[in-house]
């Protein structure tokens, strides 16, 4: 029982880059690469299920989802006085998100949509002229991507990548 501990503490130790044995600096260095070799392994079936959001059709049409959904959140927020006027805008980023969601993972789309938010604000940056091009810049075309996502879906999946 003792050496299967010792073994197993072994495979954690590689995996991790910790050792647990005292050794010469360059045995850590070939322990640490060996470990950071498995380590990959063992990761790379997870990696493979994200390797079909790198298509570019799918990041494209994620991306301007994504950035429509951001655009939606903050068009609610700046509208909160209009109530009803606020629930469209946050339906219409609801919807945008469900779309997203048949495309990539719910974390891909959670980081896509927080970046898309931070840099919109960043622009913005409370100037309402900056804020008037943002609408300029997405109101239409994100009104026609949430009515219509077959039609969107059809540009970026029959043009060439």
């Amino acid at each position: 029982m003792s050496a299967k501990r010792l073994n197993l503490k072994g495979i954690s130790a590689v995996l991790f880059g910790v050792c647990y044995k005292a050794r010469t600096s360059q045995a850590v260095e070939r322990t640490l690469a060996v470990g950071r070799y498995l380590f990959f392994v063992l990761l790379l079936p997870l990696g493979s299920a994200s390797a079909v959001e790198a298509d570019p059709a799918i990041n494209g049409f994620s991306d301007e989802l994504t950035d429509c959904a951001g655009f939606y959140l903050i068009s609610s927020r700046s509208v909160r006085a209009q109530p009803e006027l606020a629930e469209q805008k946050k339906q219409a980023a609801v919807s945008a998100l469900a779309f997203a969601k048949e495309l990539i993972s719910k974390d891909m789309i959670r980081v896509k949509t927080e970046r898309a938010v931070k840099s919109m604000l960043e622009e913005v940056n409370g100037d309402a002229v900056k804020w008037s091009n943002l609408i300029k810049k997405y109101s239409a075309k994100c009104d026609e991507i949430v009515a219509d996502p077959g039609k969107r879906a059809d540009y970026w999946f029959k043009t060439p990548g």
